[in-house]
Protein backbone atom coordinates (compact mmCIF):
# COMPACT_ATOMS: atom_id res chain seq x y z
CA UNK A 1 0.00 0.00 0.00
CA UNK A 2 0.85 4.10 -0.03
CA UNK A 3 2.14 3.51 3.19
CA UNK A 4 5.33 1.38 2.32
CA UNK A 5 6.02 3.61 -0.39
CA UNK A 6 9.09 5.44 1.75
CA UNK A 7 10.45 2.34 2.52
CA UNK A 8 10.34 0.99 -0.64
CA UNK A 9 12.28 4.63 -2.01
CA UNK A 10 15.01 4.24 0.64
CA UNK A 11 15.44 0.64 -0.17
CA UNK A 12 16.17 1.16 -3.60
CA UNK A 13 18.09 4.38 -3.01
CA UNK A 14 20.56 1.75 -1.30
CA UNK A 15 20.07 -0.75 -3.98
CA UNK A 16 20.96 1.93 -6.28
CA UNK A 17 23.83 2.87 -4.27
CA UNK A 18 25.27 -0.78 -3.70
CA UNK A 19 24.71 -0.67 -7.81
CA UNK A 20 27.34 1.80 -8.28
CA UNK A 21 29.93 0.20 -5.75
CA UNK A 22 29.10 2.11 -2.49
CA UNK A 23 29.06 -0.43 0.05
CA UNK A 24 28.89 0.84 3.81
CA UNK A 25 32.21 -0.64 5.98
CA UNK A 26 31.61 -3.79 7.22
CA UNK A 27 29.25 -4.16 10.96
CA UNK A 28 33.26 -5.01 12.59
CA UNK A 29 34.83 -1.74 10.87
CA UNK A 30 32.03 0.36 11.63
CA UNK A 31 31.88 -0.52 15.77
CA UNK A 32 35.42 -0.16 15.63
CA UNK A 33 35.17 3.20 14.32
CA UNK A 34 32.16 3.59 16.91
CA UNK A 35 34.34 3.09 19.49
CA UNK A 36 37.07 5.46 19.17
CA UNK A 37 33.97 7.89 19.19
CA UNK A 38 32.95 6.90 22.60
CA UNK A 39 34.66 8.43 25.90
CA UNK A 40 33.57 6.71 29.16
CA UNK A 41 34.37 9.53 31.46
CA UNK A 42 36.68 8.50 34.48
CA UNK A 43 36.84 11.47 37.10
CA UNK A 44 34.77 14.79 37.83
CA UNK A 45 37.32 16.72 36.39
CA UNK A 46 36.57 15.28 32.69
CA UNK A 47 32.70 15.69 33.45
CA UNK A 48 33.24 19.41 34.03
CA UNK A 49 34.94 19.29 30.71
CA UNK A 50 32.55 17.44 29.08
CA UNK A 51 29.70 20.21 30.51
CA UNK A 52 31.79 23.13 29.39
CA UNK A 53 32.01 21.73 25.60
CA UNK A 54 28.10 20.20 25.49
CA UNK A 55 27.18 24.07 26.67
CA UNK A 56 28.28 25.80 23.77
CA UNK A 57 25.88 23.46 21.71
CA UNK A 58 22.40 24.82 20.63
CA UNK A 59 21.57 21.01 20.49
CA UNK A 60 22.55 17.60 22.39
CA UNK A 61 21.69 14.41 22.10
CA UNK A 62 21.07 11.80 25.30
CA UNK A 63 19.82 8.96 26.47
CA UNK A 64 19.99 7.06 30.12
CA UNK A 65 20.40 3.58 30.66
CA UNK A 66 18.35 2.48 33.24
CA UNK A 67 17.54 -0.35 36.40
CA UNK A 68 14.27 -0.87 34.88
CA UNK A 69 11.24 0.21 33.19
CA UNK A 70 9.42 1.89 35.94
CA UNK A 71 10.49 4.51 37.89
CA UNK A 72 8.19 4.60 40.54
CA UNK A 73 10.15 1.05 41.79
CA UNK A 74 12.12 1.18 44.75
CA UNK A 75 15.21 0.24 43.42
CA UNK A 76 15.01 2.65 40.21
CA UNK A 77 18.58 3.83 39.10
CA UNK A 78 19.70 5.74 36.64
CA UNK A 79 23.05 4.08 35.52
CA UNK A 80 24.35 5.92 32.63
CA UNK A 81 23.61 8.92 30.89
CA UNK A 82 25.12 9.52 27.54
CA UNK A 83 25.43 12.65 25.47
CA UNK A 84 26.58 13.30 22.33
CA UNK A 85 26.76 16.39 19.81
CA UNK A 86 25.70 17.44 16.34
CA UNK A 87 28.93 17.02 14.88
CA UNK A 88 28.70 13.15 16.05
CA UNK A 89 32.58 13.02 16.80
CA UNK A 90 32.22 12.60 20.24
CA UNK A 91 30.29 10.56 22.67
CA UNK A 92 30.50 10.58 26.60
CA UNK A 93 29.19 7.58 28.87
CA UNK A 94 28.71 9.27 32.70
CA UNK A 95 28.46 6.25 34.57
CA UNK A 96 26.21 7.01 37.87
CA UNK A 97 25.97 3.45 39.21
CA UNK A 98 27.45 0.18 39.25
CA UNK A 99 28.38 -2.25 41.41
CA UNK A 100 31.82 -1.86 40.68
CA UNK A 101 32.55 1.90 40.00
CA UNK A 102 35.09 3.48 42.13
CA UNK A 103 36.25 6.09 39.87
CA UNK A 104 34.43 9.50 41.44
CA UNK A 105 31.17 10.10 43.17
CA UNK A 106 27.77 9.57 41.27
CA UNK A 107 25.96 11.97 43.30
CA UNK A 108 28.82 14.45 42.61
CA UNK A 109 28.26 14.31 38.86
CA UNK A 110 24.77 14.18 38.52
CA UNK A 111 24.91 17.51 40.28
CA UNK A 112 27.50 18.64 37.53
CA UNK A 113 25.15 17.29 34.92
CA UNK A 114 22.08 18.07 36.15
CA UNK A 115 21.94 21.92 35.12
CA UNK A 116 22.78 20.94 31.61
CA UNK A 117 19.90 18.78 31.55
CA UNK A 118 17.70 21.36 32.87
CA UNK A 119 19.29 24.39 30.31
CA UNK A 120 16.06 25.62 28.69
CA UNK A 121 18.70 27.45 26.26
CA UNK A 122 19.98 23.63 24.80
CA UNK A 123 17.56 21.20 23.18
CA UNK A 124 17.77 17.51 23.99
CA UNK A 125 16.96 15.03 21.24
CA UNK A 126 17.12 11.85 21.76
CA UNK A 127 15.29 8.37 20.65
CA UNK A 128 12.29 7.63 23.11
CA UNK A 129 13.19 10.83 25.25
CA UNK A 130 9.99 10.87 26.37
CA UNK A 131 11.01 7.59 28.77
CA UNK A 132 14.56 9.37 29.89
CA UNK A 133 12.38 12.55 30.52
CA UNK A 134 9.52 11.10 32.52
CA UNK A 135 12.48 8.65 34.25
CA UNK A 136 14.65 11.86 35.49
CA UNK A 137 11.64 13.70 36.51
CA UNK A 138 10.67 10.70 38.46
CA UNK A 139 14.17 9.50 39.54
CA UNK A 140 15.71 12.38 40.23
CA UNK A 141 12.96 15.14 40.76
CA UNK A 142 14.53 17.22 37.96
CA UNK A 143 12.79 18.59 34.40
CA UNK A 144 14.58 17.96 31.49
CA UNK A 145 13.62 19.96 29.01
CA UNK A 146 13.01 21.32 26.02
CA UNK A 147 13.05 17.75 24.54
CA UNK A 148 12.57 16.04 20.88
CA UNK A 149 11.92 12.77 20.49
CA UNK A 150 13.12 10.81 17.14
CA UNK A 151 10.85 7.99 17.96
CA UNK A 152 7.93 10.41 17.87
CA UNK A 153 9.34 11.41 14.29
CA UNK A 154 9.72 8.19 13.29
CA UNK A 155 6.03 7.36 13.87
CA UNK A 156 4.86 10.64 11.93
CA UNK A 157 6.97 10.00 9.30
CA UNK A 158 5.87 5.59 9.17
CA UNK A 159 2.83 6.56 9.68
CA UNK A 160 0.56 3.15 9.98
CA UNK A 161 3.72 0.93 9.56
CA UNK A 162 4.44 -1.76 12.06
CA UNK A 163 7.90 -2.55 13.82
CA UNK A 164 9.22 0.69 12.42
CA UNK A 165 10.02 3.25 15.15
CA UNK A 166 12.62 1.61 17.02
CA UNK A 167 16.36 2.70 16.95
CA UNK A 168 17.31 -0.66 14.85
CA UNK A 169 15.18 0.54 12.11
CA UNK A 170 15.95 3.67 11.93
CA UNK A 171 19.87 2.91 11.94
CA UNK A 172 19.02 0.49 8.95
CA UNK A 173 16.67 2.96 6.88
CA UNK A 174 18.29 6.18 7.71
CA UNK A 175 22.02 5.60 8.56
CA UNK A 176 22.69 2.44 6.01
CA UNK A 177 26.15 3.95 5.33
CA UNK A 178 27.56 4.15 8.69
CA UNK A 179 27.32 0.21 8.65
CA UNK A 180 25.66 -0.04 12.15
CA UNK A 181 22.78 -1.77 10.86
CA UNK A 182 22.44 -5.14 12.08
CA UNK A 183 24.66 -4.29 15.31
CA UNK A 184 22.42 -6.73 17.56
CA UNK A 185 23.75 -9.71 15.41
CA UNK A 186 27.04 -9.31 16.72
CA UNK A 187 26.04 -9.71 20.72
CA UNK A 188 25.02 -13.03 19.90
CA UNK A 189 28.59 -13.20 19.27
CA UNK A 190 29.61 -11.83 23.02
Amino acid sequence: GPDYLAVLTRDARKVNRICQGEFPPSLEEALEEAKQQIHIVQTLEEIEAMVVVLEQEKVISCDIETSGLDPWDDGAKILTVQFGTERGDTAWVVTLWHRDWDKYDPDEAWNLIAPLLANENILKLGHNIKFDTLYIWVVKNLKMSPVEDTMLYLHSMNSGIQGEYGLKAAVSDYLWETGLAGYEDLLKLV
